[in-house]
């Protein structure tokens, strides 16, 4: 969008907070403060910025290239009328889009505006109806029954009925959607009529309508996917949201989403949204300054002051944690596998110093494994989670490693701001206790197909859902990230079960914290922080915000009658 022109002066400000506050976060506090020397040349469709950073007085040469940046786009109307376009920067491209399968970070996006669910999720996790328009719960809370609202219809114009829901289940099942952990004892899914969908379960559930609420439950319609096993591998497809994928290219760096005609909601503020995939931070930051770029999400937190002034920034907390979660197949007969060197490990940590170096202070530092706030929360973490290196030198001493000498790799997910800081403080902290920590940072693919592969000792990474999903997610045998960790403690898997099903509040809550002390004594994942983003943007926080549908981080787009009554979740 078009924005006042940045001097010359502004744009080196802004390129100074990105690439020299990532230096000071990974290297520590320097003696003084470096002497920066840059220049800036054209090199066809791309900028190439140089840096000479002498540091302690030795010089270090950085090179960073950073994407060519296109036309600013139109600002909105000041009236508040509907804006044509607008772009949003990810880090990540668009794969694997189909929501019954594993999603990364631009399918989670895509299908939250494309993929009607039943339900949306609020931030105190209580729901409101979206494709569905209500539900009734059975005395003995064994069976939801779920109303349609009237006359929906797919982007096509055909009609949504209560057979393509059941079809949504059916697939996901067949599929093995690993999401499918937040449906519980989800015994079968039946269409009454066409408008009515029942929901059985063998044990009561109350976390289904949260489940219900996924992107992970994106409704397709049933007799287009019956007939191409092949559907989302191409676009475009047939949506029963608020947009449509209107342009995609498997591969490609941009796609485009464009108003749904049918949509049960009406007219959209935004006519046409197209994700650009930016992997590189310092791209993003410059690409959001000019203008050429509208709004981008997941930015390095050191460049929030340094943005004109009509770009507005946010701290958005997206209901997860950081963590550092080992491989305990590859830690077998190593150091790293006995639980109390973890235990060490996790108390040598300086969590404040990656708040406040990593992050620049927005991702609180954790007490426990959940974000607080919840009745699940739990301090878990001795002494508050402050480093104390005396006490995890103490506990190494129980092992048969008392002065450390090994050593393990980290690998961060490189693409994201602060991550690889993050390991890099963690490695300085445990040369502490004699460990020897290699950072391998790896983009948000690689480090996937590691985990998958396990060809890794640790990986710094982020999980975020709801406190059961979360944490069955973790530690409950099935969850994707306890398959990723080779980790299995039946015990602790019966907890986090039977939270699940309890009916009673008080009983709940102690089977989660009981389930938390457990995971603690294993210490297979090592809280870091709470997961927080940094977004900034040039359109109006009533047309253009982001809302806690889990995983937390979708952009939500008003509709024109929630912008005219203030009724939507953009305020």
């Amino acid at each position: 969008m078009k924005s006042k022109a940045m001097s010359a002066k502004q744009l080196l400000v802004v390129l100074s907070a990105v690439l020299v506050g990532g230096i000071f976060a990974a290297c520590g506090t320097p003696a003084a403060a470096p002497q920066v020397v840059r220049e800036t040349v054209v090199v066809q469709a791309t900028q190439v910025v140089r840096e000479t950073v002498v540091v302690e007085g030795t010089p270090q040469v950085v090179e960073r290239v950073v994407t060519a940046t296109p036309e600013p786009t139109s600002a909105p109307p000041s009236a508040g009328e509907p804006i044509e376009n607008v772009r949003i920067s990810i880090n990540s491209k668009l794969t694997a889009p189909d929501a019954h399968k594993q999603m990364g970070l631009g399918a989670f996006m895509l299908q939250y505006l494309v993929g009607g669910q039943l339900f949306r999720l609020n931030p105190d996790f209580s729901v409101t109806p979206y494709l569905a328009e209500g539900y009734e719960v059975s005395d003995d809370g064994l069976t939801y029954t779920v109303k349609l609202k009237p006359d929906l219809k797919f982007s096509d114009g055909s009609p949504i009925t209560a057979e393509d829901v059941v079809y949504t289940f059916t697939r996901s099942t067949e599929l093995k959607n690993p999401r499918n952990l937040q449906l519980g004892p989800l015994e079968s899914v039946t269409a009454v009529d066409p408008q009515t969908v029942e929901f059985k379960l063998t044990q009561p559930f109350p976390n289904l309508l949260i489940g219900l609420a996924d992107a992970g439950f994106s409704i397709y319609p049933k007799a287009a996917l019956e007939a191409d096993p092949d559907y989302f591998a191409k676009g475009p497809f047939v949506s029963a949201g608020q947009y449509v994928l209107s342009d995609w290219t498997p591969g490609a760096s941009e796609w485009t989403v464009s108003e749904n005609p049918e949509f049960f909601g009406g007219p959209s503020m935004v006519k046409n949204v197209t994700f650009v995939a930016v992997p590189d931070q310092t791209s993003r930051v410059l690409q959001v300054t000019t203008g050429a770029i509208d709004y981008a999400y997941d930015l390095p937190a050191s460049a929030r002051q340094d943005f004109p002034e009509e770009v507005k920034t946010f701290a958005v907390p997206i209901l997860g944690m950081y963590n550092v979660n080992f491989n305990l197949e590859r830690a077998k007969g190593q150091p790293w596998g006995d639980p109390k060197v973890r235990q060490a490990i996790s108390l040598a940590i300086d969590r404040q110093a990656i708040q406040d170096r990593a992050f620049f202070g927005i991702s609180p530092a954790a007490e426990g494994f959940l974000y607080k706030g919840p009745p699940e929360w739990i301090g878990v973490l001795p002494n508050g989670g402050k480093q104390d290196l005396e006490a995890a030198k103490a506990l190494l001493a129980e092992t048969d490693w008392p002065n450390g000498g090994f050593g393990f790799s980290i690998q961060p997910w490189g693409q994201r701001p602060g991550w690889t800081d993050a390991a890099t403080i963690i490695k300085e902290n445990l040369a502490g206790l004699g460990i020897e920590v290699t950072v391998e940072p790896k983009t948000d693919a690689d480090a996937i197909a590691n985990l998958n592969a396990g060809n890794y000792d640790a990986q710094f990474s982020g999980n975020t859902q709801d406190p059961l999903s979360m944490l069955k997610n973790q530690f409950a045998e099935g969850g994707t990230w306890t398959k990723w960790s080779r980790y299995n403690n039946p015990e602790v898997t019966k907890a986090l079960v039977d939270a699940g099903f309890a009916a009673d509040q008080k009983t709940r809550i102690e089977l989660f914290h009981k389930a938390q002390e457990l995971a603690y004594g294993d210490m297979v994942f090592i809280p870091i922080s709470e997961r927080v983003v940094l977004v900034a943007s040039r359109i109006p926080r009533n047309i253009l915000c982001e809302a806690n549908l889990l995983p937390g981080y979708n952009p939500r787009i008003a509709t024109v009658q929630e912008f005219t009554d203030g009724s939507g979740p953009c305020k």
